[in-house]
């Protein structure tokens, strides 16, 4: 095995995968075809031994439960969220005017959440309305002069441009009063956040969920597992917490892709805004069971393929957490054998490092 592992990497990936096979075939493979072709010429004197039919009988079934499809449940880690979220960030760097809420705030859809400001968007509007009342000055001059009569046509186009900057600074404005979308919960404000601060676009100043519209599960399978699985299987969600939760879940959707809708800049809301959160929520580097590495754009990538798996909490699961949940959800799936997961798995391994 160890030839056949260093032939693999001393050659690139077609050449090497190759040459593993044929290794594996000829110091294992060959090997124990041998042994077994000896054992089948010798089945006379081997039937002799007293030992014999015991030996026989513990690898009989040793192969019997390797082959035997026993494992039926998939262990798949999961981070159950409210379905409604929404995440709301700084459109353009501000300031903060006014800040109503913190944690555990109740909130009605339209109430003022957080009041930006931005000294950019004042100063553009203070110069279009003083160019609009130059341009409108000019144009009620009427015929006092032959020369701005020829230019009417050109001042009144002026006039619509202004007023149309004007209209689209007053909706920029606008975006800088945070709103509630929803009915819901405030369940995040950092610590730091103060009046007078002054935030960028990448700083998370709120998070909004409404737990009373039910809880939706992200999870992450291995491939060796995705095709066990089909929507409509039920399972458990276990949380991690001290006193360990259990929630009844169904699978909605299975390889799944997306970010969600529940992200993005300003007051954004959505069904199941967590999606692409999970690899965050359930890598090793915070405690999870996903391993991860960083790719080349500096992204963060599982050391695995991994398949999405939507999960919807079974409506009569009644909770209030107004942050994620991070845990383990057990799917009853379809049956597999111990010989059935590693030859999945080793296809996979081969496939994927083919480039197939």
């Amino acid at each position: 095995m160890g030839i056949a592992l260093l032939v693999y990497f001393m050659f690139f990936k077609p050449v090497g995968i190759a040459l593993f096979v044929v290794e594996i075939i000829w110091f294992i493979a060959l090997p124990v075809y041998g042994e077994l072709q000896t054992w089948w010429q010798r089945r006379g004197d081997i039937k002799q031994q007293q030992r014999a039919f015991l030996s026989f009988s513990l690898l009989a079934t040793i192969l019997i439960l390797l082959f035997l499809p026993l494992q039926s449940g998939v262990r798949i880690p999961a981070v159950v969220m409210a379905g409604k979220q929404a995440q709301y960030y700084a459109p353009v760097v501000a300031q903060i005017k006014k800040l109503r809420v913190r944690p555990g705030s109740v909130v009605k859809a339209g109430d003022v959440l957080m009041q930006l400001s931005s000294p950019a968007y004042d100063e553009a509007q203070l110069r279009a309305r003083l160019r609009l009342a130059l341009v409108e000055k000019r144009l009620d001059r009427g015929g006092a002069n032959l020369h701005e009569r020829d230019l009417r046509m050109v001042l009144e186009g002026e006039k619509n441009a202004l007023q149309g900057e004007l209209a689209g600074l007053v909706d920029k404005v606008a975006e800088l009063t945070l709103r509630a979308g929803f009915d819901g919960v405030v369940s995040e404000v950092p610590d730091e956040l103060h009046v007078g601060m002054w935030v960028n676009q990448d700083l998370r100043l709120l998070h909004l969920v409404a737990p009373d519209e039910g809880f939706i599960a992200h999870g992450l399978a291995y491939e060796t597992d995705v095709d066990r699985l089909a929507v409509g299987n039920k399972g458990v969600f276990i949380s991690e917490n001290a006193k360990p939760e259990k929630l009844d879940v169904r699978v909605e959707k299975i390889g799944f892709e997306g970010r969600g809708a529940a992200s993005g800049r300003g007051a954004a809301s959505g069904q199941g805004g967590g999606a692409g959160r999970e690899l965050v929520y359930l890598s090793t580097r915070n405690g999870g069971a996903i391993s991860m590495d960083q790719g080349r754009n500096g992204k963060n990538r599982s050391a695995q393929a991994l398949y999405r798996v939507l999960f919807q909490v079974q409506p009569g699961e009644k909770q209030r957490w107004l942050h994620e949940q991070r845990g383990t959800i057990v799917v009853s799936a379809q049956a597999q054998s111990v010989v059935g997961r590693f030859f999945r798995h080793a296809v996979s391994v081969i496939l994927r490092e083919a480039g197939l």
